[in-house]
């Protein structure tokens, strides 16, 4: 359980290393952003599980969709806004965007335990349920205590050429979890 735990912990920090965040232009939800959300817990550490991280930071807006187990990790990252329960998303890797409607609820003691939040997200026909816990809040520009930066700051990555920003098992890993399942 402890790998899953430390896994978890490098998503978030991966994920949040490296967005690169733009202006909102819409309202959000508190209970849908700066928040973990998962599909299930794992049922063990090979178990790949769908994580969700949407983070805003002063006035940006950024997340990551993860499928990761404790050994392997899966990530896309994008830019969303919020405007009601319609969320845009904008996928930079694809040069593609699409509309999602989600909505966020308390749901403790009708979610699996130990959950707390629901978010249930729909794109076109098809819905995504994803779970949280009212602990679950991600702080940007905290550091977790006993985790290392995987990544270069969004900072860095703004400037004019991302391949001199990483430097050696950072590239690797970093590519390796960029890559289609």
């Amino acid at each position: 359980m402890r790998a899953v735990q430390l896994a978890t912990v490098m998503c978030v920090a991966l994920a949040v290393g490296w967005l690169l965040l733009r202006p909102t232009t819409g309202g959000e939800d508190a209970l849908l952003v700066n928040r973990l959300w998962v599909e299930r817990l794992p049922r063990d550490d090979k178990d790949m599980v769908l994580r969700l991280i949407l983070v805003e930071e002063e006035g940006e807006q950024g997340g990551a969709v993860l499928v990761s187990s404790a050994w392997r990790i899966f990530v896309e990252l994008f830019f969303f806004t919020l405007q009601g329960d319609q969320m845009r998303v904008e996928l930079p890797q694809e040069g593609k965007h699409f509309n999602a409607k989600v909505r966020t609820w308390r749901c403790k003691g009708q979610a699996p335990e130990p959950f707390e939040l629901c978010l249930e997200v729909r794109v076109a026909r098809k819905k995504q349920l994803f779970y949280s816990r009212e602990d679950w809040v991600i702080r940007p520009g905290e550091r977790v205590p006993g985790t290392v930066a995987l990544a270069p700051t969004a900072e860095a990555l703004r400037g004019p050429s991302c391949v001199d920003c990483v430097e050696g098992g950072e590239e690797l890993l970093l590519r390796s979890a960029s890559t289609e399942p």
